[in-house]
């Protein structure tokens, strides 16, 4: 009795869900389930996709980019950014030079959404894709795989750490600027440069 009783405690906890969490539902009854309830952003393709057993959990964070002014609030489900706010992504994250927009790794816009639920706080981005300017200007930011970002209220050193605890891939601390640069190389690298904007 009691080994089937924590069983089903397990059961119910894979989902996070709990008895009480279904008015009126009976221990008997506790296997029985109901589909997910996604959110309106969620699209009819990963709707389908999804079932209660492999649900993931949808949150959402906050992305200003500083140089337009524009804010964008990103949806994500689990590690993967929402179709439309893909896109929506891609837009604000453009080159500032060129206005052109390029897709923008996955694993990056993850990177942002646990930088963002560690703070707490809304992000603010610096920079993002960046056109390249010739053949030989292949930096992580011209493939959509980089992006410099700071958190108001949050010390420059301290967003360093909480990037670091969370092992982004590539990680650079810029002091002078005030913002950290994230990117999802394969080789991880951290550095510290201590130029000005302008440089």
């Amino acid at each position: 009795m009691i080994a089937r009783a924590i069983a089903r405690t397990a059961a119910t906890a894979a989902f996070g869900l709990t008895m009480t969490s279904w008015p009126g539902t009976t221990p008997a009854q506790a296997g029985v389930m109901p589909a997910p309830v996604l959110p309106a952003h969620v699209s009819g393709h990963e709707a389908r996709t999804l079932s209660v057993s492999d649900s993931p959990r949808v949150t959402s964070f906050s992305l200003k980019a500083l140089n337009t002014g524009e804010t964008l609030t990103v949806h994500m489900l689990g590690d993967r950014p929402t179709d439309e706010s893909a896109r929506a992504v891609a837009h604000l994250l453009r080159c500032t030079r060129t206005q052109k927009e390029h897709e923008i790794d996955p694993r990056l816009i993850a990177v942002l959404s646990h930088l963002a639920e560690a703070t707490g706080s809304d992000l603010e981005l610096v920079s993002g894709y960046r056109a390249p300017k010739n053949a030989h200007d292949k930096n992580f930011h011209t493939r959509g795989m980089a992006a410099d970002v700071r958190v108001p209220g949050v010390r420059t050193w301290d967003l360093r750490k909480l990037a670091q605890d969370q092992k982004v891939p590539g990680l650079g601390y810029y002091p002078t600027s005030k913002m950290i640069h994230v990117d999802v190389r394969d080789v991880p690298y951290k550095w510290t440069d201590w130029s000005g904007p302008s440089r």
